[in-house]
């Protein structure tokens, strides 16, 4: 089944036309090369255990081939889109179940890849020790959840014109604000691991995405803004309607400070943050802005 739509679900069942076996060559599914025209093995399709049907993806350990300690998971399963999704205004869900041993685990990693700019637009790294860390403004953050083996998880990433927003079983865990002006399309689904343990392996099931986010404008009315580095007083001006909320996130991307806002003039005391670059999330009927801060 190809994610063309504006709303796609693989669960890998029959009924979507998967065979329980190499994932290689289904349904525009393969694994990773290995050059020479070769490929992983031991990336399948099981009906042993699902979280939605009775047929999941399993990726575990090509025993040919070592650890990839250099280059980080790259084993796995990869799903090429016939044609790319617009990284903004865009769901991904899926859920994943991991059956290893914390402390000597493989790290499992599910991301989705443009290759127009040859980065991964959003990584959920599910790491060896059992900590979880996410993908945000082109660094990682750390979240104070944890994986537990043998558990399935949801996990949800919510992509607005200005904000990524990271969640697992339907809460919120981490957001972080996006710049335009890269083109991040979405042309590839990879969920890998770095072929660490023998006997590890990871699950995923019914992957979802969806484009049914708001698609209308983000652009929010024109306002002004001046940041007085005497005074660390950030001041908002606009001509309409009342500011509603500001958030500043630091770098990479882990939010510093929220404020509520009710009027068209608010003046904003940033003296509690530490010296650094900020990016300054401004929301104004329900629309919003991000404007960069240099805080000396």
């Amino acid at each position: 089944m190809q994610l063309g739509n504006a709303q796609q679900t693989i669960s890998f069942e029959t009924s979507e036309g998967y065979s329980v076996g190499d994932l290689l060559g289904q349904n525009g599914w393969i694994t990773t090369p290995t050059g020479s025209n070769s490929y992983v093995e031991n990336q399948s399709i099981i009906n042993t255990a699902a979280s939605d049907g009775e047929q999941s993806l399993r990726i575990a350990v090509d025993d040919r081939y070592g650890w990839q300690e250099e280059s980080g998971p790259i084993i796995g399963g990869i799903y090429a889109l016939t044609t790319p999704l617009s990284f903004k205004n865009t769901s991904v869900s899926f859920d994943v179940y991991i059956d290893d041993e914390i402390g000597n685990a493989s790290t499992y990693r599910f991301g989705t890849v443009a290759l127009s700019a040859g980065v991964y637009s959003t990584i959920v790294d599910f790491e060896f020790n059992g900590s979880i860390y996410v993908l945000a403004n082109n660094g990682f953050i750390e979240l104070s959840e944890t994986w537990k083996v043998k558990t399935w998880y949801t996990i949800r990433m919510d992509i607005t014109a200005d904000t990524i927003t990271y969640f697992i079983n339907d809460t919120p865990v981490s957001e972080s604000v996006l710049i335009g002006g890269e083109d991040l399309s979405i042309d590839e689904i990879r969920f890998v691991h770095d072929n660490y343990n023998l006997t590890g392996f990871a699950l995923l099931d019914n992957l979802k995405i969806n484009q049914t986010l708001s698609t209308g404008s983000s652009e929010m009315a024109d306002f002004t803004h001046f940041y007085d580095k005497n005074s660390d007083i950030l001041k908002l001006t606009s001509g309409t309607s009342a500011f509603e909320s500001l958030k500043v996130y630091n770098n990479p991307g882990q939010a510093a400070m929220a404020v509520q806002l009710h009027s068209s003039e608010e003046q904003i005391n940033l003296s509690g943050l530490q010296a650094g670059v900020y990016l300054v999330k401004v929301t104004m009927d329900g629309k919003s802005k991000t404007l960069k801060i240099v805080k000396q």
